[in-house]
């Protein structure tokens, strides 16, 4: 506001005095032309008095400088034009002063701008009203005391006024009491019936004259191999003795009649081209197998024998048990029958 009254004041006053500061330029404009045109002045001034003889004139008209400067104007036709003259008609304008854009005019102050109230503006007469907190849920009050809870008895429990009653154990279906004994199963009585070898009326005998005697059982079944060589190994036959009363016809038939006892089916065979007799066995799994279990005048064991027999071939002998024994061949056969 001080700097635009300053303006203001500067303004009305370069108002005022300008056409005071035109006057006294265009007055020593005048004086500083008549001072350089002064010889032209003194001409002029010669002319008029040459011409005005006769004519009386004040002493002050033509002393007076203004009024010989006013007569001047009005009768010389052809003053003197200085170089680059003012005009006193044409007074120099004075350059007012730019006006500055959108200037603050004092008859409309400036109203400031109150700031915008905040949105929802809490005023004393709206108090904030504070949020209480949200009960929890069920709450324990001191009117609603906890009641404790009491555990849950037991299933089925077992008091002092109800003792344990001991199970029994359970009976087993058909048990064995000594009142009934187990009665052994005694085994069937197997038939035996007796065969004598023979070829028409000739009867195979013994070392000691008798007839040879197989005791057959109808519960003997052909053996497997193995159970043919487990019975051979336990049999004792080959261990006795040869004698001229028990001979190799013998020792076949003790062989088969222990064979037939043990359930196992056995055969008699009488041997042509070389006088002798051996036993056969039809096993399950690999046969018709031939053993000779004829002893030694001496005795001993490692006389159980395995033996190939074949019409028109050698027979030897081969040791079940004793890797250690060899025999010799005792000839040839011609031929052989079994007696089963």
């Amino acid at each position: 506001m001080n700097i635009y009254k300053i303006f203001i004041t500067l303004f009305v006053l370069m108002v005022v005095t300008m056409p005071a500061v035109a006057a006294h330029a265009n007055g020593d404009h005048y004086d500083k032309g008549q001072s350089s045109n002064s010889c032209v002045s003194d001409q002029r001034d010669k002319y008029l008095n040459h011409e005005d003889q006769g004519v009386s004139h004040s002493k002050d008209y033509r002393t007076s400088k203004e009024s010989r400067n006013h007569r001047d104007s009005k009768k010389w036709d052809k003053p003197v034009t200085p170089e680059d003259p003012i005009i006193p008609e044409e007074p120099v304008s004075p350059v007012e002063p730019a006006i500055p854009e959108d200037p603050i005019i004092p008859e409309e102050p400036v109203t400031p701008v109150e700031p915008a109230p905040p949105e929802d503006p809490l005023t004393p007469e709206d108090p904030v009203t504070p949020v209480e907190p949200a009960p929890p849920e069920d709450p324990l009050t001191p009117e609603d005391p906890i009641t404790p809870v009491e555990p849950a008895p037991p299933e089925d429990p077992i008091t002092p006024e109800d003792p344990v009653t001991p199970v029994e154990p359970a009976t087993p279906e058909d048990p064995i009491t000594p009142e009934d004994p187990v009665t052994p199963v005694e085994p069937a009585t197997p038939e035996l019936t007796t065969v004598n070898p023979h070829e028409g009326n000739t009867w195979w005998v013994g070392a000691d004259g008798q007839r040879i005697a197989l005791i057959n059982s109808n519960q003997a079944k052909d053996p497997t191999y193995a159970q043919l060589v487990s019975f051979i190994q336990k049999d004792t036959t080959d261990q006795k003795r040869y004698t001229q009363t028990y001979a190799c016809g013998d020792f076949a038939e003790t062989v088969h009649n222990n064979a037939e006892n043990a359930g196992i089916k056995a055969g008699w065979v009488s041997l042509n081209g070389i006088n002798h007799a051996c036993n056969a066995f039809q096993t399950s799994d690999k046969g018709l197998v031939f053993i000779d279990c004829t002893g030694t005048p001496e005795g001993g064991e490692c006389y159980d024998t395995t033996v190939s027999v074949s019409a028109g071939k050698q027979y030897i002998r081969v040791p079940l048990f004793c890797s250690n024994t060899y025999f010799d061949s005792m000839g040839t056969v011609k031929d052989y029958k079994i007696y089963w």
